[in-house]
Order: C-alpha cells, then structure tokens, then sequence
C-alpha cells in the first residue's frame, strides 16, 4: 500500500442521475458505535486480515407486505438506510438477536404513518436468518409516560422528531428525541413546556423502558446547563454515551497571542461539545472536546462538532467545523480528529491526531504532520478494531473551501499510518465515479464500503489493510430469486457485527420485464453471512 498522494483532478464531469442521488442520500448518514462482543477472531499483530471466501445473502424482511410476525403483522411501511445489529439476553432466557432499523409504519400500524424507530428479531439457528418478530420501538407522535429520570409532572414526553440514534451489543439504544411544539403565542417568551423539552434517552430492549440521558436544563459536566441542541450521539457497551451538545458555558478563548487579539471570534455564547456521559452518575460525566480546543499542528480552533464514532469506549473520531484565529475574518472549514475518550475538557496535541484538514487551516496548504490528509470531510470518519479510521474525503481544489463531490478518497489511519484505499471520480479510479462511507468491523481489520459506478450501479466491497479487496454484491446480483437494484450500506456504523454478519437496506426488482409498473420495486432489509 503506497502512502497516499495529491489526487490527479480530473476535467471529466460526470453526469449521472444515479449517483448524484446516491451522494445525496449518503450525505444525510449518521454517526453511531460500532458494535462490540465476542464472535470473530481478530488478526494477528501485524498481519493483515484474511478476506472472507464470500458472503450468502438472504432478503429477511419486505417492507409493506402485510406478512404474519409473532405478534401481529408487519408494522413496517417503508425502510430508511438506519440499520443496527445487536442482542440482549433477558435474565434466565436464551440470547436474542435483533436489528434496529428506522422507516415508516403501516396505517393499520400506526395512525398517521409515522417515522419510526423498529426492533426486528432474528434467528440466526438454522442458517439461514429468518425474521420471527417485528416490534414499533418507538414512533413520531407517542407519548412516553413512564421515563426514568424525568419528574411526572414533565411528563408524557410527547416524541415530535426521532433522531438516528445508536445501539450496542446489548441492544439498549441511545437516542435524541426533539419535540415539534415550540411554544404559542399564549406564552409570551414562547417557551418550550417543560415536558416536551429535548434531550438524550436510553432504551432497555429487555423491559421497553425509558431513562434520561441529558435533557434541556439538566446540569452539564462544564458546570453549566445542557442547552436545546443535542447532536450525534453513540451508545458504549456499559451503557455510558458519548453525544454532541451545547451547554450554556460560555468558551473561554483560545490564546494565540497577538493573532487573537486581531480576529473575531468565532463564537457566541454557548460551548459546543463532545461529551461522555454516565447517566444517573454525573460526577462521572466529563467533556472530551469542546469550543475553543486546538487542532495539533494548527493556529485553528475547534468551532462546533459534527458526527463521531468511537471504539471500546477508548478512542473517539469526530468531524468538526474549525477556524483559525491568525486570519482575520477566516471562514470555517472541515477536519476530522481522532484521540482517547478521557477527561480534561481541553484536547492537545499530546492526546489528539489531525487526521484530516481543508487547505485553509493550514499556512501555505501543507500540514504540519505527513500524516494529515488535505481535503475536506463531509461524510460521518468511522473507526474500528485497534483504532483503524476510515474516512472519505473529498479533493478541494475544483471548489475551494466546498470539496468535490466527483473527486473523492477512502483512507484509512491505523499502525501504518495513512494509506489509501482507492479514489472515485479522477482519471485513477477506472470506472469508480463515487464512494460511499466505510463501515470498519469492531473486531477485524476488515471494512466494508459502497462503490458507485459510471452507468449507476452499485457494488459492495470488503476490503483489508493488505490492499485486497473482494466484491460481495452488484446491482444486478439476485438475492433469493429477486435482482438487486440499490444498496444502501454504509449508512451506520452498526452495520457489520463481531461474526461478521452485515445488515442492510436495498431495493429489489420484483418483476425485470415492466419495471416501471407499481409495485414491481421492493425494499427489504438484507442480512449477509461470510462463508
């Protein structure tokens, strides 16, 4: 693997429908954890993975078609691209597994149609996963009335938006939950009701319970209050969370001498932050990155936080927004850090790695450390086993400080430092036009990740630290009689568990010879098993 090199821009644009859709979709993709537990066998120090001989795929559950589930019939309307893995085993019962997906209920299921938070469980006993129960975990419009840590006079919490949230191996799953009721014109400061107050809150799949993580109002680790805006938010396997927020802290500015007395700064009154907490224990909670932190080997400031990932609950990547305070008036841009999941409330460069960066952040374009990667990061960094960062960037020299969409590379940072995996979109790529974002296993060294290609197709790749790579399915490929036309992977980072087993959405030409006719496109949700 050579060590990554300035892309070749290409002047060819492309055009094409499809992708363009693809990278659309792919920019709405959220952060989440990568799932841990035992199950796979991990590599060798040193050594690179072993691919796998290839994956069977089975088509486990079609949207909208009325099918019998233990418990009643299929809730599910429509599929979103949020898929999870998990399990959880209930006291003196035998093991469940189950995937978290997000869609639409039916209208028998639900009034109204809601967007929907849906628990499948899967038997994976007989070789081939079959989907036996179908459960509406949670859907826009319920009322919560029973929520631990929440005084009953707050409640019902009324569920306005149902944000992407995060699972673990155990199946409790982490969400931000928004409220559509701002206020009337009876209040006169049109204040939030108390009840309805956003925050962060925890499922337990094993009694269906609620519990509050961090809510409006609540104390913040800073020695502030949380404030109304909670964003990507990430689930440990003992439960503690790791979630971007505001509190009410004002940050305090970031020294540079001279140069910061003569820029503006580039905030207000709020800190924002990525914070690790402990629910129920708030001396245990603590901030890990916040407003006003330094970029290593930069005059840049961390300006507002992104999406995150982390692994083990030991080592954390984040997208950010950042500024730098020895330009007057510099505008904001992208990077992507990576460090330990570990108190202080003031990252350095002693405990974090720039991976990557825009040009502006940097003086005359070049970074301080040959590891950092000049680009800008729109898609969501993932990290996995032993630290391994994948991240998409996109080349900025076509549109300066925007990033192109047609010129894009998947990297990775791991004991070798940083290397690339391959480019889309320039005159290298052969037929690749765009990627989506890597999906890194908690447990291997191996990723996986969504290839689009010129005449619109999609191919789904594993590939290893050893530059092989292993196409796993097309556009086209039949899975169970049905030919495959969308893959939707890459969407969580949930979507690939310690055996392996991987998840997805995709959608499905039910009858080749009229496909424009209704109801000749399926969507169903998809499970891959290695072979």
């Amino acid at each position: 693997m050579r060590q990554d090199e300035e892309s070749n821009v290409s002047g060819d644009s492309r055009e094409s429908d499809n992708r363009r859709e693809f990278l659309k979709k792919l920019g709405t993709a959220l952060g989440g954890v990568a799932l841990t537990g035992g199950g796979a066998v991990a590599p060798l120090f040193g050594q690179a993975t072993p691919l796998p001989s290839g994956y069977k795929f089975y088509r486990v559950l079609t949207a909208n078609d009325e099918q019998p589930y233990s418990g009643g019939v299929n809730p599910v309307g429509t599929l979103s691209a949020a898929v999870m893995l998990g399990a959880f085993q209930a006291e003196g019962k035998p093991q469940k597994d189950v995937i978290y997906f997000h869609g639409t209920t039916t209208p028998k299921a639900h009034t109204g149609s809601p967007q929907a938070l849906f628990r499948a469980q899967v038997d994976y006993s007989s070789g081939k996963p079959q989907v036996i129960a179908v459960f509406i975990a949670v859907a826009e419009g319920d009322s919560l009335s029973q929520v631990a840590g929440v005084p009953s006079d707050q409640l019902p919490l009324v569920v306005g938006t149902l944000g992407i949230g995060s699972a673990n191996s155990k199946a409790f799953y982490a969400t931000t939950i928004a409220v559509n009721d701002y206020g009337t014109a009876d209040n006169a400061d049109y204040s939030i009701p108390l009840k309805s107050a956003p925050g962060v809150y925890l499922l337990d799949p094993v009694y269906g319970t609620w519990s509050n993580v961090a809510r409006l109002g609540d104390p913040s680790p800073d020695g502030a209050q949380y404030g109304g805006f909670f964003g990507d938010v990430l689930l440990n396997e003992d439960n503690t969370v790791e979630m971007v927020a505001a509190t009410t802290n004002p940050p305090a500015v970031a020294g540079l001498g001279a140069a910061a007395d003569r820029s503006r700064v580039p905030w207000t009154t709020t800190t924002h932050a990525l914070i690790h907490v402990s629910p129920g224990r708030h001396g245990h909670s603590y901030i890990v990155l916040k407003t006003g932190d330094r970029l290593p080997g930069t005059a840049a400031v961390v300006q507002s936080i992104g999406l995150i990932d982390a692994i083990h609950g030991e080592l954390f990547v984040a997208q950010v927004n950042a500024r730098r305070l020895d330009v007057v008036n510099a505008l904001p841009t992208t990077a992507v850090v990576r460090g330990r999941l570990q108190p202080g409330g003031s990252a350095g460069p002693s405990d974090l790695a720039l991976l990557t960066g825009s040009p502006g952040l940097f003086a005359n374009g070049v970074p301080a450390h040959r590891d950092t990667l000049v680009g800008e990061t729109f898609f969501g960094p993932r990290i996995g086993f032993d630290g391994l960062a994948a991240i998409v960037t996109h080349d900025s020299v076509s549109v300066p400080s925007g990033g192109s969409l047609d010129l894009q590379r998947l990297s990775t940072w791991g004991r070798r430092g940083r290397e690339l995996i391959f480019r889309a979109g320039d005159l290298a790529a052969n037929n690749v036009t765009a990627v989506g974002d890597a999906v890194v296993s908690p447990t291997t060294g191996l990723a996986y990740v969504i290839r689009v290609l010129e005449d619109g197709t999609t191919e789904l790749v594993v590939f290893n630290q050893a530059q092989e790579e292993k196409v796993i399915l097309r556009s086209g490929d039949e899975v169970e009689g049905l030919a495959t036309t969308e893959i939707l992977h890459g969407y969580h980072p949930a979507q690939v568990d310690p055996a392996g087993r991987v998840a997805f959405a995709a959608e499905f030409l039910k009858d080749p010879k009229n496909p424009h006719a209704e109801g000749s496109v399926i969507s169903c949700l998809v499970v891959g098993i290695p072979v």
